[in-house]
């Protein structure tokens, strides 16, 4: 029995969001929401999915059938190779013991996994016969499936290594389990990644007392230093994550304006709230790495395209910060060659430094969805989370608090140096991010605001945004 009692399954639910209504009544009534009708469900996979969501379904079945379904589909991003080796060598072995191989499928961004499962619903096909068992999505991901009522079901708290985690949505702690960047999961993802937006430069080059604190001794310091700032290009998450921060910090109202829901705003709410930040983007744009380094002359500014070629900016001696979402970045950079040793972590932006989590999610449409359980579970045990802060530099998904002494300590003695800051640095320096119905209008504004340097007028270009233009 897991530790939190089924009869609090259906509190659980009441306290989801709109989408989740249509799953309301099932769960209320001791059994499993029901799958999308439109969709053509193979009958034994949706008995299944029946019996393991109405906890009429032990373990052991669940892995006797992963091993009858023999293949998982793992989509994630694959642009770090310490993963991917890691899920080679760790995630993948531990799978073939139980009988499933592994299929791991990495993709340049989340929305490709998610695509392909509404593609495939599109196409009509539903459980058991879709092309991803399981994601590792958060944010406007996660939303666009939970609003497609495209997730395979409240499984989260069912697995057996769901000990590990803070489901109680009477603790405070467990907050960041049950919401995905504003979204309630529903409790249809686990958690699985910790992030924490932080910046590092070389101090070879930029003493860390020198380094700016917020946006506008950044600007300051990039007008003094044309061509030496740069950040990724949105949509990637990394680029998103700067400008997300840079919108927060220069409306100057902290994250609760953003924490709203973009589509309950009245449209110049919107403009307000995104207009000063923009404004800083395009001021300083002339500054950056390939601009015009003066006022009025913007020239062919560079935006890299992922954090991976930010870095290589960075190494390179091109320009003088670069930014991630792991507070373990800097470390096993250094730890493995690809940083120089004076390579320091930085608090900026101060008091604005977002964190989030990710989570791994089984879509409704998962052709193998006992494989899915089994691997979501094997990914959710202490001995995995310790393994990728050990060999991947990765952040405990998991909530450490309910570890033992002994998986605390051993979690403190793996984990890679933060170079430069400590763990109160960061937790006094924690934003939660803003709701992920902002990221898909953030981004739009960003591309013609930014990227293109449109002419129109700021509230035209974020009314078009609204409606998805």
């Amino acid at each position: 029995m897991l530790p939190i009692a089924r009869s609090f399954r259906a509190a659980r639910w009441l306290r989801a969001a709109a989408w989740v209504a249509p799953l309301l009544w099932g769960a209320l009534a001791g059994a499993a929401p029901p799958l999308r009708a439109d969709l053509a469900h193979d009958p034994e996979a949706a008995a299944f999915r029946s019996a393991f969501l109405d906890g009429a379904l032990g373990w052991d079945a669940v892995r006797a059938r992963a091993a009858a379904e023999g293949v998982v589909r793992w989509y994630h991003w694959g642009g770090s190779e310490d993963l991917n080796t890691w899920i080679d060598l760790v995630v993948a072995p531990e799978l073939a013991d139980a009988g499933v191989r592994l299929e791991s499928v990495r993709v340049p961004a989340t929305r490709d996994a998610v695509d392909a499962v509404l593609a495939a619903a599109a196409a009509g096909r539903g459980l058991g016969a879709g092309p991803v068992d399981l994601i590792w999505i958060n944010g406007d991901d996660f939303r666009t499936l939970a609003q497609a009522d495209l997730l395979f079901g409240p499984f989260a708290d069912l697995v057996p290594n769901a000990r590990w985690f803070v489901f109680d949505p009477t603790d405070p702690t467990s907050g960041p389990n049950l919401r995905d960047v504003g979204t309630p999961t529903g409790l249809a993802s686990m958690p699985w990644y910790a992030g924490q937006y932080v910046c590092y430069v070389d101090t070879a080059r930029w003493p860390v007392a020198d380094v700016p604190r917020d946006h506008a001794g950044l600007e300051s310091w990039a007008r003094a230093h044309p061509g030496r700032l740069t950040y990724v290009r949105p949509p990637d998450y990394v680029g998103t994550a700067w400008v997300q921060q840079a919108l927060i910090g220069l409306l100057g109202e902290g994250v609760a304006p953003f924490l709203d829901a973009v589509g309950t705003l009245a449209p110049d709410e919107v403009v307000r709230r995104l207009e000063p930040g923009f404004a800083y983007l395009r001021r300083i744009e002339p500054f950056l790495l390939g601009g015009g380094g003066a006022d009025g002359r913007r020239g062919a500014p560079v935006y890299p395209p992922s954090a991976a070629a930010w870095e290589r900016l960075l190494v390179s001696g091109e320009v003088d910060l670069a930014c991630e979402d792991n507070v373990f970045h800097a470390g096993t950079g250094v730890e493995r060659g690809r940083l120089p040793d004076s390579v320091a972590t930085v608090v900026f932006p101060e008091g604005l430094m977002r964190v989030n989590k990710s989570f791994l999610a089984i879509p409704a449409n998962a052709p193998n969805p006992a494989a899915a359980l089994l691997l979501a579970d094997a990914l959710s045990s202490p001995e995995s989370h310790l393994s990728k802060l050990e060999l991947v530099g990765f952040p405990l998904g998991l909530d450490a608090a309910t570890l033992p002494p002994e998986g605390r300590a051993r979690a403190e003695a793996v984990a890679p140096d933060l170079r430069g800051v400590t763990y109160a640095d960061l937790a006094a320096n924690a934003v939660a991010e803003m709701h992920g119905s902002w990221v898909p209008v953030v981004d739009r504004v960003w591309a013609r605001w930014v990227a293109e340097a449109t002419p129109e007028p700021f509230a035209a270009v974020v009314r078009a945004a609204l409606s998805g233009d």
